[in-house]
Protein backbone atom coordinates (compact mmCIF):
# COMPACT_ATOMS: atom_id res chain seq x y z
CA UNK A 1 0.00 0.00 0.00
CA UNK A 2 1.58 3.27 -0.48
CA UNK A 3 0.82 5.96 1.92
CA UNK A 4 -0.19 9.54 1.38
CA UNK A 5 0.74 11.93 3.96
CA UNK A 6 -3.07 12.35 4.73
CA UNK A 7 -3.76 9.23 4.99
CA UNK A 8 -5.36 8.26 8.81
CA UNK A 9 -5.41 4.85 9.97
CA UNK A 10 -7.83 3.49 12.93
CA UNK A 11 -6.88 0.41 15.33
CA UNK A 12 -9.11 -2.55 14.67
CA UNK A 13 -11.84 -3.48 17.48
CA UNK A 14 -10.19 -6.82 17.78
CA UNK A 15 -7.31 -5.89 19.48
CA UNK A 16 -6.63 -4.95 22.76
CA UNK A 17 -3.07 -2.89 23.64
CA UNK A 18 -1.09 -2.26 27.30
CA UNK A 19 1.72 -0.28 28.05
CA UNK A 20 4.13 -2.33 30.00
CA UNK A 21 7.68 -0.25 31.39
CA UNK A 22 8.80 0.98 27.50
CA UNK A 23 6.89 -1.48 25.49
CA UNK A 24 3.34 -1.43 24.22
CA UNK A 25 2.20 -4.97 23.44
CA UNK A 26 -1.00 -5.53 21.23
CA UNK A 27 -2.38 -8.37 21.24
CA UNK A 28 -5.26 -9.83 18.52
CA UNK A 29 -8.36 -10.89 20.07
CA UNK A 30 -10.52 -13.82 17.99
CA UNK A 31 -13.45 -15.27 18.70
CA UNK A 32 -13.20 -13.44 22.15
CA UNK A 33 -9.84 -14.69 23.28
CA UNK A 34 -6.24 -13.66 22.74
CA UNK A 35 -4.35 -14.70 20.14
CA UNK A 36 -0.85 -15.39 22.51
CA UNK A 37 0.88 -16.36 18.95
CA UNK A 38 0.22 -13.08 18.02
CA UNK A 39 1.45 -10.68 20.29
CA UNK A 40 2.99 -7.33 18.90
CA UNK A 41 5.63 -6.04 21.00
CA UNK A 42 6.28 -2.01 19.95
CA UNK A 43 9.74 0.15 21.20
CA UNK A 44 8.83 3.97 22.43
CA UNK A 45 8.51 4.77 18.29
CA UNK A 46 6.14 2.40 17.80
CA UNK A 47 4.63 2.96 21.00
CA UNK A 48 4.18 6.60 19.84
CA UNK A 49 3.07 6.10 16.47
CA UNK A 50 0.13 3.56 17.77
CA UNK A 51 -1.11 6.56 20.18
CA UNK A 52 -0.65 9.28 17.33
CA UNK A 53 -3.00 6.82 15.19
CA UNK A 54 -5.74 6.14 18.06
CA UNK A 55 -5.79 10.17 18.43
CA UNK A 56 -6.43 10.47 14.57
CA UNK A 57 -3.13 11.48 13.52
CA UNK A 58 -2.40 11.93 9.86
CA UNK A 59 0.88 9.85 8.14
CA UNK A 60 2.37 13.26 7.62
CA UNK A 61 1.71 14.29 11.20
CA UNK A 62 3.06 11.07 12.33
CA UNK A 63 6.29 11.73 9.80
CA UNK A 64 6.46 15.13 11.96
CA UNK A 65 6.41 13.86 15.14
CA UNK A 66 8.88 11.42 13.86
CA UNK A 67 11.17 13.91 12.51
CA UNK A 68 11.02 16.55 15.42
CA UNK A 69 12.01 13.70 17.92
CA UNK A 70 14.69 11.63 16.05
CA UNK A 71 16.10 14.34 13.63
CA UNK A 72 15.48 12.25 10.51
CA UNK A 73 14.31 13.91 6.86
CA UNK A 74 10.63 13.47 5.97
CA UNK A 75 11.56 10.82 3.47
CA UNK A 76 13.00 8.68 6.16
CA UNK A 77 10.30 9.12 8.49
CA UNK A 78 7.83 8.43 5.96
CA UNK A 79 9.71 4.78 4.96
CA UNK A 80 9.57 4.08 8.12
CA UNK A 81 6.07 4.42 8.46
CA UNK A 82 5.16 3.11 5.26
CA UNK A 83 6.45 -0.09 6.90
CA UNK A 84 5.34 -0.12 10.24
CA UNK A 85 1.78 0.82 8.70
CA UNK A 86 1.71 -2.08 6.11
CA UNK A 87 3.17 -4.37 9.13
CA UNK A 88 -0.14 -3.48 11.25
CA UNK A 89 -2.38 -3.93 7.87
CA UNK A 90 -1.12 -7.08 7.13
CA UNK A 91 -2.02 -7.97 10.92
CA UNK A 92 -5.54 -6.83 10.67
CA UNK A 93 -4.47 -4.66 13.35
CA UNK A 94 -5.47 -0.99 11.70
CA UNK A 95 -7.41 -0.37 9.32
CA UNK A 96 -7.64 2.72 6.87
CA UNK A 97 -9.57 5.62 8.09
CA UNK A 98 -11.72 7.15 4.83
CA UNK A 99 -13.15 10.87 5.56
CA UNK A 100 -11.27 13.34 6.66
CA UNK A 101 -10.59 14.06 10.44
CA UNK A 102 -9.03 17.15 12.18
CA UNK A 103 -6.73 16.23 15.06
CA UNK A 104 -5.75 19.23 16.96
CA UNK A 105 -3.97 17.69 20.01
CA UNK A 106 -1.90 15.69 17.86
CA UNK A 107 -0.65 19.14 15.72
CA UNK A 108 -0.19 20.77 19.71
CA UNK A 109 1.81 17.69 20.48
CA UNK A 110 4.37 17.89 17.29
CA UNK A 111 4.73 21.72 17.73
CA UNK A 112 5.08 21.09 21.55
CA UNK A 113 8.24 18.30 21.00
CA UNK A 114 9.59 21.14 17.69
CA UNK A 115 10.37 23.45 20.63
CA UNK A 116 11.80 21.26 23.36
Amino acid sequence: MSLCQSKRFRHSAAVASQEIASATLVVPIHQGAADLGAIFSFNPIGAELWKLMDEGASVGEMASWVESQYDVSQETALADIQKFVDALVAAGLVSVVNGRSVAPVIRDRVHASRRN
